[in-house]
């Protein structure tokens, strides 16, 4: 008998807890703000597309209002006012105190928190004085953070997320370096990168250890989990070309078989292997272990999928991990898209690869629990955002095939977490300017 557990948490929860604490920040004092590493980048004329408080959303029309809230410190860490992003420096009691309030006001509310405990950003500090998460000494400093955070939350919070999409993270950052933050010269000038994976690599180090934490120390009193989440999608052959369909399944390990494979095996894939080789960092046989095992669950964010075709020369691909040798496009070799086409913005409608990428993952990692912490589309071209038929229409096609993936599955547990615009704004933005990056290099326009 299929056991089906599908939780859809409500709309305000989203807006409330991503926009309104955001815009909060924003709107007090400018000196917090600069103590992060996107915030710097920002105040010092450097795009920075992974922040969400750079992008502008039509969402501020969905935002409660909650007046008797007091304001958040002018960050989002905790840490962040310290001299050098660590507890040594002393604790934010500003920012627990807002977070704490804001727990408490969910729950009254009936709305169950599910709570990031990185979300891309960090302190400054810890990047300037300790080289942040290329540095293998970050595992102490995320490991204190996150057990002030179960300390002072863990009561009440009962969903903990470890790290955020860290392959696509590690990506945008130190192959794209859209957000100027490497300094990895080869890797610019080559397109054979190193850094990409140490960071990965240390991502994954503090996930295990915080992992290992959460579960001996607080997961028996506070009957908690916690897991990581990862981007998500489902690649189609470009065309019939055996390489082609090759490539499908290669950068499907490139991008997710590279957290997952570790998190549930211990080792790396063996195709990234053969193709990084040395460049991919070596876990010890006591990392490996902890590893292993590591996560309660995996976190799944999905909007849409791509088809891929296979890309022997590194030197001309802008958009996808260099070293897959691989290139996602939009269509196939016969003109086809995957789904439709939004028409009130530019992504392609494709639930089916919701449902695909689901199955895919039950099959492979030996049926896992699963939240979907991030869907939804962006509609940068619609008129009046309160009328968006269209995305119910999207919410809709994306919980029919979940129901369809948890009736093709014995044990399949789904949150759904609806996020608009602004998700796939960014994605849509790094993959862009990736290639507008490119071309201009080779004085081309694109």
């Amino acid at each position: 008998m299929s056991q089906h557990n599908i939780t859809c948490t409500c709309f305000f929860l989203i807006f409330y807890s991503y926009r309104k604490i955001e815009k909060l920040e924003r709107n007090n004092d400018k000196e917090g703000e600069r103590t992060r590493i996107y915030k710097a980048a920002s105040a010092s004329h450097r795009v920075a597309p992974l922040s969400a408080g750079n992008v502008p959303t039509s969402s501020i029309h969905y935002e409660p209002q909650r007046p008797d809230l007091p304001p958040p410190s002018n960050c989002f860490h905790p840490l962040c006012k310290t001299v050098d992003g660590t507890l040594k420096g002393g604790i934010n009691q500003e920012g627990i105190n807002f977070y704490n309030n804001l727990i408490n006001e969910l729950l009254k509310n009936g709305i169950e928190p599910f709570v990031g405990i990185m979300h891309f950003d960090y302190p400054l500090a810890l990047k300037q004085k300790h080289g942040g998460f290329l540095n293998r000494s970050i595992v102490k400093y995320y490991k204190d953070y996150s057990e002030l955070l179960f300390k002072t939350h863990g009561d009440r919070v009962k969903h903990w997320t470890t790290i955020n999409e860290a392959e696509f993270t590690a990506i945008v950052q130190y192959m794209f370096n859209i957000d100027n933050i490497s300094s990895d010269q080869t890797c610019i000038n080559t397109k054979i990168c190193t850094k990409t994976y140490t960071l990965v690599h240390n991502f994954l180090r503090v996930h295990a250890i915080t992992s290992k934490l959460y579960t001996t120390k607080f997961q028996a009193i506070q009957r908690g989990e916690i897991g990581l989440v990862i981007s998500s999608g489902r690649y189609v052959p470009y065309s019939s070309n055996p390489e082609d369909v090759v490539v499908a399944q290669r950068l499907m390990d490139f991008y997710w078989g590279w957290i997952l494979d570790l998190v549930f095996h211990g080792d790396y894939p063996r195709i990234m292997k053969e193709l990084v080789g040395i460049r991919l960092p070596k876990f010890t046989k006591k990392e490996k272990h902890m590893l292993k095992g590591s996560t309660n669950f995996i976190g799944i964010n999905y909007y849409t999928s791509h088809f891929v075709r296979h890309e022997s020369n590194r030197t001309k691909i802008m958009a996808d991990n260099y070293d897959a040798l691989a290139v996602s496009e939009d269509s196939n070799a016969e003109g086809k898209i995957l789904g439709f086409k939004d028409q009130y913005g530019w992504s392609n409608v494709y639930s089916e690869g919701l449902y695909n990428f689901l199955i895919y993952i039950k099959e492979k990692y030996k049926n896992p629990k699963v939240y979907i912490t991030e869907n939804g589309i962006a509609s940068s071209k619609i008129s009046n955002p309160l009328k968006d038929e269209h995305r119910i229409a999207y919410v809709a096609a994306h919980l029919n095939v979940t129901k369809t993936a948890i009736n093709a599955i014995e044990v399949l547990f789904v949150y759904v977490r609806f996020k608009f615009d602004v998700d796939i704004v960014r994605l849509k933005n790094q993959k862009n300017n990736a290639k507008n990056l490119e071309s201009t290099k080779k004085g081309t326009t694109s």
